[in-house]
């Protein structure tokens, strides 16, 4: 015979794997908190590269992605659009290709959805950490002119919401 659980102790034993579940979700895929632009240097996937100070003065966009990310190859399009309506007028995109993807699969995947904005590898993961650990993608910052992370976006993007506050930036640009 099979001996039941009163109600009471089936929903406390659900109530604490819930808990556990979400406490896991939370520790495995918060980054750490980052308030202002990390020290670091990109290496650029046509050679050459861009360090954060390069970056200062003006606001700047600066995506984790990968090629095996279904969101971030859907996000192509308006991240193009995002860069041909404001690389002119001060907003600076760079996209950060996670260190699992090959250099190779990155300028494929580049060519084959005409991504038009700067492309970063990050083969040693360095990026990864100075971020905070980023482990989803896609993994948005917008960060400042002031170096200043203003805005984290893990998963995909409105970018209604992010014109707005674009267009409430460039205006502080000098």
């Amino acid at each position: 015979m099979v001996k039941k659980l009163p109600l009471s102790n089936s929903m406390a034993v659900l109530l604490i794997a819930l808990v556990g579940m979400v406490s896991l979700a939370t520790f495995r895929f918060s980054p750490v908190d980052l308030e202002n632009l990390p020290d670091l240097s990109f290496q650029l996937l046509d050679g050459g590269s861009l360090s954060t100070a390069e970056l200062a003065n003006r606001p700047a966009l600066i995506t984790f992605w990968s090629t095996s990310c279904g969101p971030c190859l859907s996000e192509i399009p308006e991240m193009n659009r995002l860069y041909a309506d404001y690389a002119g007028k001060g907003l600076q995109m760079l996209a950060v290709a996670m260190d699992y993807d090959s250099p190779e699969a990155v300028r494929e995947t580049r060519d084959r959805l005409k991504l038009r904005y700067p492309l970063a590898t990050d083969t040693e993961a360095r990026a990864v950490r100075a971020f905070g650990n980023v482990r989803v993608t896609p993994t948005h910052f917008l960060i400042g002119p002031n170096g200043s992370v203003l805005l984290r976006k893990i998963g995909r993007m409105d970018f209604d919401d992010l014109r707005t506050l674009i267009d409430q930036l460039l205006p502080n640009v000098g």
